[in-house]
């Protein structure tokens, strides 16, 4: 059913103090002799035991097999209490009375509590595995990453349980929140909030059982609304006409435009939230074995992260008792980076309404996967045990106005499994996947598009020449950069998994003493269980092939220098291969990078790290990512070609765009440059080859090797005429390792005319990812080339001139301003 905002009358409040915890050796009720500590709520057994001090890293690992008591006073509490998220395998208990068990994480429940007078609430964790033996068939194949194989009849996330990817702390708990619910003399229940648009009007279907008002009832929507008819069950229905409705878009190609849905009458007002209106096909093009997103007519590039929740199996309690507000920044930082996606990967656990109202204010689309991934499940097991079909759509119906859930996925990499094994197609294909989940999919939100597994397509479903892929050419497997476009990668669901370094002003506190190449240094590197590498391993290799080093003597000599070129590695990679992706004329139509945050302390795959401060890779793929891009890619002795597009701007007629291409030497000099007004409209993009800016012959990518190359960079630039507005991008002919000349940077400090203070950066050279430290503020770019020149870069300082450092990699010392 669709959500209920509020009724009028009702009373809704946040359980989220007074609650204890415990561990016992036993599950006897009522427990006694508990050693009981504070526990918050919404939070895990493991984040209040490390904030009593209780804490070691054996039983955070073990407490899946423990029984864990939670308790909390319920005097003068009457009502409903709607439990958001409990993990596996718990009871609730009233007072001494049993009111519910739970075998599955990924559904929230509901109790009513009838008697006020004094009591108490119980929420019981058994152990997980309690011995008994399930009846499921025989497993085809076992997952390596997943270190407990009895996982696969459980329904509970996969994190705790994957060694090398995360910490091994196992979430128990209430890890969502509890919310009071008191209903006033109008109770509304069983709402559905159906929306379609056709053509340039939309409709809204809306039924609600309404009790103890007579009506009659009125359905709006935006600015038009309909009177409701009541069935002989009770229902009240009616369905709303909306004529030209604002649409709901990408950010990146417009405005998320939501409107609101209610009923009223008889002097109650049911809020049902808002809804957007948009439509959403998919792509299949020419030959069949494509997958693109068009939304609204227009094809979309879709770009973005693979998500997990930190919350489940962080110790450092992250304060989120608002999920709203706490979705709200975080999704805040997804859209400042760019991103038009977020993937939610099989290995976590289902994210809340509350994640999806931020995706919908913030115009992200969501691609979210069944919590399943890597094992054979026993999919008849799973259904009797577990209801997979009606919690589905039990999940579904809760999100059904949200327009931003855009792909329902059968989980990941259970057909990858089965097929890198070599088993044939009817071992590793599952009918739920491909056919009942559509079905399920299809009765409650028939515009979201469908996969059965992520990867999918193909004679083998990790082929990423066909549908859906999981791509580690460049990365991983450490292909050459080319291998980018040379895969005719389609859409990659998963991609560009490095050990990101953090900013180095954290490193301290994310390494502590060790130093690079120790084994206290490689404890702290992402890996995958049982292979012999990690992913430093992958981010050496692409440090020596695009800095020229060789990296194991570089680290030995010189570690400050390893850890300065290691920091900007995965970005440039970043950088690099999107430009392949996003050039006109690619296949590619989307690329989610693995991961947004690293799942514990240390050197993880995580655009931002554990504590979500962005790393130096979020600030290459806010480039890579935006909507007006400019992008240079390599074309042999084609020379180099200059990628325009322009995906959501404001039409203009006239050359509003002023393009430049330019050549420098070693000394910041100007050895030969290009430029030519355009006019670039919204949702179109634009192919310039170098021939055409420079109009006679230049040996720009230095293909021909005519004599010695005359110059260490080119530097394509586009500016916006109306707001000066300037993207850039940039060719390194010779390597970058040809451009490490000190840059000479200098640093003026202005204020604009609102009294914002402004960094004026200049350089005489090339100066290679330059990075900026502000001392009491925050800048808006970070780790950029800067081109002979100068650049302004805005600051969050307004009353207090800003203070700090500015670098690059090839400055010989950095420079304090302020």
């Amino acid at each position: 059913m669709a959500r209920i905002r509020s009724v009028t009358g009702q009373g809704r409040a946040l359980l989220d103090d007074g609650w204890q915890m415990a561990l016992a050796e036993g599950g006897a009720f009522p427990p006694k002799n508990l050693d009981w500590i504070a526990a918050a709520v919404p939070g895990t057994a493991a984040q209040a035991l490390e904030k009593a001090g209780k804490a070691t890293p054996e039983l955070l690992a073990s407490l899946q097999s423990r029984h864990i008591w939670y308790r909390r006073d319920l005097s003068g509490i009457s009502g409903r209490l709607r439990f958001g998220g409990l993990t596996s395998n718990a009871e609730i208990r009233v007072g001494h009375r049993p009111v519910l068990l739970i075998n599955s994480m990924f559904d929230p429940v509901l109790i009513e509590i009838e008697k006020p007078e004094e009591q108490s609430l119980f929420v019981h964790f058994k152990p997980l595995f309690d011995g008994i033996q399930p009846q499921v068939r025989r497993q085809k194949w076992r997952p390596h990453l997943i270190s407990n194989p009895n996982m696969r009849n459980t329904r509970a996330s996969l994190l705790g349980h994957m060694p090398g990817w995360c910490s091994e702390v196992q979430p128990v708990g209430l890890y969502r929140p509890v919310e009071l619910i008191n209903d006033g003399d109008v109770r509304a229940g069983e709402p559905c909030v159906f929306v379609m648009l056709d053509g340039t009007t939309g409709h809204v279907e809306i039924a609600c059982r309404i009790e103890g008002a007579e009506g009659p009832f009125v359905a709006q929507c935006w600015n038009a609304h309909t009177e409701m008819q009541c069935g002989a069950d009770g229902i009240w229905r009616g369905t709303v006409e909306v004529k030209n409705p604002p649409l709901w878009w990408p950010h990146t190609s417009g405005e998320p435009h939501l409107v609101p849905v209610a009923i009223y009458g008889d002097g109650v007002e049911i809020d049902l939230g808002k809804i957007g209106f948009r439509s959403i096909e998919l792509d299949w093009e020419s030959d069949g074995h494509g997958f693109g997103l068009v939304v609204n007519g227009e094809r979309l590039f879709c770009r973005g992260v693979n998500w997990t929740d930190d919350a489940l199996t962080s110790t450092h309690g992250t304060a989120h008792n608002d999920e709203g507000a706490r979705f709200d920044a975080l999704v805040r930082r997804v859209r400042e980076m760019g991103a038009n996606m977020i993937r939610i990967p099989g290995i976590t656990t289902r994210m809340p309404p509350a994640f999806f109202d931020a995706c919908d204010r913030h115009g992200i689309f969501v691609w979210m996967d069944e919590p399943l991934a890597n094992f054979d499940y026993d999919f008849e097991y799973l259904q009797r045990e577990f209801d997979i079909d009606g919690s589905l759509t039990r999940y579904l119906e809760e999100i059904e106005t949200s327009p931003s859930l855009a792909v329902a996925c059968g989980g990941s990499e259970m057909a990858q499994q089965g097929a890198m094994l070599s088993l044939p197609a009817h071992v590793w294909t599952s009918k739920w996947c491909t056919e009942r989940l559509p079905e399920i999919v299809s009765a409650v939100r028939p515009d979201v598009i469908t996969v059965p597994n992520s990867p999918w397509g193909g004679e083998l479903p990790f082929q990423v020449d066909k549908g859906v892929s999981h791509y580690y050419g460049v990365g991983a497997y450490m292909r050459p950069l080319e291998d980018a476009r040379r895969a005719n990668v389609r859409f990659a669901s998963e991609c560009l998994a490095f050990a990101n370094l953090p900013q180095p002003e954290r490193l301290a506190l994310v390494a502590g003493d060790a130093r690079p190449g120790t084994p206290e240094w490689k404890a702290l590197v992402v890996r995958d269980l049982k292979a012999d590498w990690d992913f430093e391993d992958v981010r050496d290799h692409y440090l020596g092939l695009l800095y020229g080093v060789d990296v194991g003597r570089l680290r030995n000599e010189d570690p400050a220098r390893y850890l300065t070129l290691s920091t900007v590695v995965p970005g440039e990679v970043m950088e690099t291969t999107f430009a392949e992706w996003r050039r006109v004329g690619s296949i590619t139509r989307g690329g989610l990078v693995w991961l947004w945050q690293d799942l514990k302390q240390g050197f993880g795959w995580g655009v931002t790290d554990w504590q979500g401060v962005p790393k130096p890779a979020y600030f290459a793929l806010q480039r890579a990512f935006a909507p007006l891009w400019l992008g240079l890619t390599d074309e042999g002795v084609n020379g180099l070609h200059l990628h325009l597009v322009n995906e959501g701007g404001a039409a203009n007629a006239g050359p509003d765009f002023h393009l430049t291409l330019t050549c420098y030497d070693e000394n910041g000099a100007v050895v030969i440059d290009g430029a030519r007004e355009i006019s670039l409209p919204p949702r179109t993009s634009m192919r310039f080859s170098s021939a055409q800016m420079f109009g006679i012959f230049f040996d720009v990518n230095y293909a021909y090797k005519f004599g010695l190359p005359a110059h260490v960079v080119t530097v394509a630039r586009l500016v916006d005429a109306r707001s000066g507005h300037t993207v850039e991008a940039f060719h390194f002919p010779q390597g970058r390792a040809a451009a490490m000349a000190e840059p000479e940077l200098a640093v003026d400090l202005e204020q604009d005319r609102y009294g914002n203070w402004v960094l004026v950066v200049r350089s005489r050279r090339i100066a290679q990812s330059v990075h900026v430290v502000l001392e009491n503020g925050s800048a808006q770019g970070d780790w950029f080339h800067l081109a002979p020149g100068l650049t302004r870069i805005g600051t969050s300082c307004r009353n207090e001139r800003p203070r700090g450092v500015l670098s690059a990699l090839n400055s010989v010392e950095p420079l304090r301003f302020g």
